[in-house]
């Protein structure tokens, strides 16, 4: 009896982790919307409370093998006109968790959410180079499925902008064409002039050497600042100067 007693919490034991990984490498981007930015003027947006699940996940991903989506934490954001963004990325422990991001077009599945399916790893096994841990590649473009997926064209595709990491080689490890700040602050911080659209970021430890090492979650503050650019800032004064003129001739009528 006692013997299967102890297999039985041994066997949920497993189970109730296998749920948990599964519930976590879903692409969600809940609680992580920066919400839509006009362009009529400049606007800023900040989120806290968030973690990012250790301090290597999007350092991992720089080399051949891609990481796990899991190990990324997801925000997204729109814009209704062209405007330069300034993304900033904060960690509250920087002694220990440096931290990397990534920023591409488009956008997730909402439901149901993507995560590696099975269809999805079929299809990352059709990319050169070593068997990939995982569909995040925070250097280029990636793809991944959800449930619904039949055919690798309904995937979701992340059209890589760019990206932005702390620190130096030292932490982040040796891919070519990091954009490392120079700086190990547990601070990183880039700029991009960006057409209408939605954007997924992706943010993720930049420690490289901390694989399989740390598995604790670290909190992070992350800003979106948005400014329109000066052009489309002025169509869009001319336009409402335009309205008001003809709001003002009509009454005169």
């Amino acid at each position: 009896m006692t013997y299967s007693f102890t297999k039985f919490i041994a066997v949920a034991a497993v189970a109730l982790a296998s749920y948990s990984e599964c519930a976590q490498a879903h692409l969600s981007y809940a609680g992580r919307d920066f919400g839509v930015f006009s362009g009529t003027g400049s606007q800023s947006t900040t989120i806290t409370g968030q973690t990012v699940p250790n301090n290597w996940g999007w350092a991992d991903g720089t080399d051949a093998d891609f990481s796990h989506s899991h190990e990324i934490k997801f925000f997204k954001f729109t814009l209704e006109t062209t405007m330069t963004i300034t993304i900033s990325i904060e960690s509250l422990d920087p002694s220990v968790m440096l931290p990397g991001f990534s920023l591409y077009s488009g956008l997730a599945h909402s439901s149901p959410p993507d995560y590696e399916t099975p269809l999805t790893i079929q299809y990352l096994a059709t990319l050169p180079g070593p068997t990939k841990e995982g569909a995040f590649n925070p250097l280029d473009t990636w793809r991944m499925g959800n449930d619904l997926s039949s055919t690798y064209a309904d995937f979701s595709t992340f059209t890589y902008i760019g990206h932005a990491a702390d620190g130096t080689a030292a932490n982040y490890g040796n891919a070519a064409g990091i954009n490392g700040d120079g700086v190990a602050d547990g601070f990183v911080t880039a700029t991009f002039t960006l057409a209408p659209g939605s954007y997924t970021l992706a943010v993720g430890g930049a420690n490289y050497n901390g694989q399989g090492v740390d598995t604790t979650a670290h909190g992070i503050t992350a800003t979106v600042a948005a400014i329109p650019e000066p052009g489309t800032l002025g169509l869009l004064i001319g336009g409402a100067l335009l309205s008001g003129a003809a709001v003002l001739r009509r009454r005169g009528k």
